[in-house]
């Protein structure tokens, strides 16, 4: 049964509470980037009120999901629901923790009951595309449901092309591609889906060469350079990979670029060159259990337990509430115990 969201019922108390200056502080924090500062402030408020506050909980969860803390935000979220069963922005925070969470059903339940929802329609129209990405086989019933809404072009384009991609209709992938590329050229997802599928159709090698030759034109954005480095990656030439990534971080500053260059350069015989950029990258994403797995395996490479050990004590001492960083300590004096 879909849940009606009464929106007169929660505007009272919603715009009250919007209005009050602990929530201009709760969006300074948010704003400025400090989440857990955020989550914790709206915490304090929900407290307050007994923990039976929806909306403060809401926004606590809301923060908590940027601060990447995505079982907390679920739980948080899920207690406004109970509180506040009809109100849609607690259901959406829910939603959007549970699929981060991978809890693709559970996001599912709740972004189809968003969508009667008209304030919150679009991100659960979203929401429900990508649990359906996630649940596999969905193709046809993504493609259904793009058209039942009518949605605009730029919302139902990269649907499409993934779902054409999806039933194996690679022809029709690839002239939708083409005509988002003329609709809007240079597009970062018309680009990568375009290679995929010429990838499949012509082979690797001739995709490469002609997308190394529009990297080399200046005119042309980065996004060339980039495909151009993750093909190489892809090939196995790793020098003309890293070249690519190295020109991109100096000409750039693209978070996920500076990822991969170092992600590349721990597992390619650099590891003295990689571990203090995966430090740094760690000092700004101390969850990230990718960016561990790298740095420690780096570190093994090249007999460096040790200094893996005495960063990751200096993690703790920036963030002593994140308790997994103590497990990993444990395990790499283990590993160090064992190897010495």
């Amino acid at each position: 049964m879909v849940c009606q969201f009464n929106f007169r019922q929660y505007s009272y108390i919603f715009f009250k509470y919007m209005a009050s200056n602990e929530y201009n502080t709760y969006i300074t924090l948010c704003n400025s980037g400090n989440y857990k500062e955020a989550a914790f402030f709206a915490e304090q408020q929900a407290v307050a009120t007994g923990y039976k506050n929806e909306f403060w909980l809401t926004q606590e969860a809301k923060a908590l999901l940027h601060s990447g803390n995505h079982t907390r935000a679920y739980e948080i979220a899920s207690k406004a629901v109970q509180i506040a069963p009809a109100n849609s922005y607690a259901l959406c925070v829910r939603a959007d923790a549970a699929l981060k969470l991978g809890k693709y059903k559970n996001a599912l339940d709740d972004y189809s009951e968003l969508l009667s929802s008209e304030k919150l329609l679009s991100n659960a129209r979203k929401g429900v595309l990508s649990c359906l990405e996630h649940l596999g086989n969905k193709w046809q019933q993504i493609l259904n449901l793009i058209n039942e809404w009518n949605l605009p072009y730029n919302e139902m384009i990269l649907w499409k092309v993934k779902a054409y991609k999806g039933l194996k209709r690679s022809d029709d992938a690839l002239a939708e591609c083409q005509e988002w590329l003329k609709r809007i050229p240079h597009n970062k997802f018309a680009l990568k889906l375009l290679v995929e599928l010429e990838i499949e159709k012509y082979g690797l090698e001739p995709v490469m060469a002609k997308i190394g030759k529009m990297a080399k034109i200046s005119s042309l954005p980065p996004i060339y350079a980039e495909i151009y480095a993750s093909l190489c990656k892809k090939a196995g030439k790793t020098e003309a990979a890293l070249d690519q990534y190295k020109k991109l971080t100096i000409s750039g500053n693209d978070p996920w670029i500076m990822r991969q260059q170092v992600f590349l350069l721990a597992r390619t015989g650099h590891e003295s060159e990689a571990l203090p950029l995966l430090e740094e990258q760690l000092r700004m994403h101390p969850q990230d259990k990718y960016l561990h797995k790298s740095y420690k395996s780096a570190c093994k490479r090249i007999n460096r337990i040790d200094r893996a050990i005495s960063f990751l004590e200096e993690l703790i001492t920036l963030f002593p509430e994140d308790k997994k960083l103590l497990g990993r300590v444990k395990n790499l004096k283990k590993v160090f115990k064992n190897d010495g």
